[in-house]
């Protein structure tokens, strides 16, 4: 291609282009494409961030035929450099965010509250360890707010993730905040949330303590979320970015 395009598909947005070898007698061998975005970060400066790509899937090397064109798929998710600050800080959904993209991790004060209570309920548990008592210092095994975050954003130095592995169920991106269980889905952890709800009532568990249904308020501050479009534009008109596509065989 001489040019990419970034196209709209079920609320994300992805980069696309087209590689091709035209050589017909020398075309390379085992052909794998790689991407690097050269940006500007406003405190580290210019560096090169490595593009998770959907399409060759790099999970399993990106490997393509160049005889003929192939298409080469970015998806410009919360850990794309191509994804404005907002993305990375989650918040409120985008306009023409889908189901599918809501993969959330647990909102800090609501799971602190809840571990807490629930630590204060096994502390009165014969037999149940001092650490879990509510005090001064952390609860031992509450979530820490970078563990609760790497769920829906990119923490340095950790490895950059991709969104579409938690759309296929290949990776957990939602935290119960009532019981710490991991899903792939925001749809699974509100369908989990009901059916414990009124599990948790048969078993007699103390309303604080039990599971209920999420509101749709709470979602947005829990969710990763793709940008919109709008936000894609005038984070590419006004920052340097320059996308470098290497390939090798």
């Amino acid at each position: 291609s001489e040019r990419a395009v970034i196209r709209c598909i079920d609320g994300a947005y992805y980069l696309m282009f087209r590689v091709c070898d035209l050589r017909a007698r020398h075309s390379l061998i085992e052909a794998h494409v790689r991407l690097y975005c050269i940006h500007r970060h406003p405190i580290h400066g210019y560096q090169a961030t490595p593009m998770r790509l959907d399409q060759p899937d790099d999970d399993l090397g990106a490997t393509i035929l160049l005889t003929l064109p192939s298409m080469v798929v970015h998806r410009i998710d919360a850990w794309s450099p191509l994804a404005p600050p907002t993305a990375h800080r989650g918040g409120g959904l985008g306009e023409g965010a889908s189901s599918r993209s809501l993969s959330s991790a647990a909102s800090s004060m609501t799971a602190q509250g809840l571990f807490a209570s629930v630590s204060a309920a096994l502390a009165e548990v014969e037999g149940t360890p001092k650490a879990l008592v509510v005090g001064a210092e952390p609860v031992v095994g509450a979530m820490s707010r970078p563990a609760k975050e790497a769920f829906r954003r990119p923490r340095f130095p950790a490895a950059p993730q991709r969104q579409v592995d938690g759309d296929s169920g290949n990776r957990d991106t939602c935290v119960c905040p009532f019981c710490g269980e991991a899903f792939p889905t925001v749809p699974m952890l509100q369908l989990h949330c009901e059916y414990n709800k009124w599990s948790d009532r048969a078993s007699d568990i103390k309303a604080e303590f039990c599971h209920r249904k999420l509101q749709a308020e709470e979602l947005p501050e829990l969710a990763h979320r793709d940008p919109t479009r709008e936000e894609i534009r005038r984070h590419l008109a006004r920052n340097f970015c320059e996308v470098v596509v290497l390939v090798e065989g």
